[in-house]
């Protein structure tokens, strides 16, 4: 009875998993995706060729588009893979990525800017590798942006391409070699900020303190910009002054 009773249950989630599967990955992606994770360095046992979809790290979603369903390739994470490879300019194949998270292994050579063809894309990661270059202005072009990571690398040049990110929530630059100033477009359009701190004692754990604690009471830290001489810590702007500020005006009256 038991069995009766479940058994439409059973039929429906069956059809369901086979309508699923028989969703193919769009063909401008898989390609893309290919060439993407063979210059990156993926051995090919994580890249199954019929589904390149199933592979560890790999994210896709479903598009419906002239009324046929695909997938698409949404998301990229290979963190900590010891990757020695490169990143490919197929990158700018895969128009709804929306993460790309390539942090903690040994990537060299530059970012492409083919990147800045991923208008989707919310989160950049390319923390603690071996990129070098300037990044390419065409980052610039990613409005949705909520994360950019480009820490511990061997990046050199101006900060330029930081003009255009309004919806940035995180920025780590520390650990390169950037010159130049901070946008004033990114300070406008994400809050105004007070630059504070040069010769630092201890200043990469502090930095790694600070920029994990979130309080309403604490200010958060935007980012780190990191010179031969000096390092400068990123803060929100206090229209009203530090608590330093007040206990030094007191102290004077």
């Amino acid at each position: 009875m038991t069995t009766i009773t479940h058994l439409p249950l059973l039929l429906f989630f069956t059809l369901t998993l086979s309508i699923h599967a028989n969703i193919h990955l769009n063909t401008g992606d898989h390609h893309a995706l290919l060439t993407i994770l063979k210059h990156l360095g993926v051995s090919g046992d994580l890249r199954p060729p019929e589904n390149p979809c199933s592979t560890t790290g790999i994210s896709c979603e479903r598009r419906t588009l002239n009324g046929f369903d695909t997938l698409r390739v949404t998301g990229i994470v290979f963190e900590t893979r010891r990757l020695t490879g490169f990143l490919s300019p197929a990158i700018g194949q895969l128009s709804e990525l929306k993460e790309l998270s390539l942090n903690d292994n040994c990537l060299n050579d530059r970012i492409p800017p083919e990147l800045g063809n991923c208008r989707k894309i919310e989160v950049i990661n390319f923390g603690n590798n071996k990129f070098s270059g300037e990044v390419p202005a065409e980052i610039s072009y990613l409005l949705r942006l909520r994360i950019l990571d480009l820490s511990s690398n061997e990046f050199t040049g101006e900060l330029g391409f930081l003009k255009h990110f309004r919806n940035l929530e995180k920025l780590a630059l520390e650990n390169n070699m950037f010159t130049g100033k901070v946008p004033v477009s990114l300070l406008a359009g994400v809050k105004p900020v007070a630059v504070s701190g040069c010769k630092m004692r201890q200043i990469r754990s502090e930095i790694q303190t600070v920029g994990q604690i979130r309080h309403r009471n604490l200010l958060a830290l935007l980012a780190h910009v990191s010179r031969p001489t000096c390092h400068y810590l990123v803060y929100e702007f206090m229209k009203n002054g530090s608590l330093q500020d007040i206990l030094l005006l007191k102290v004077l009256l």
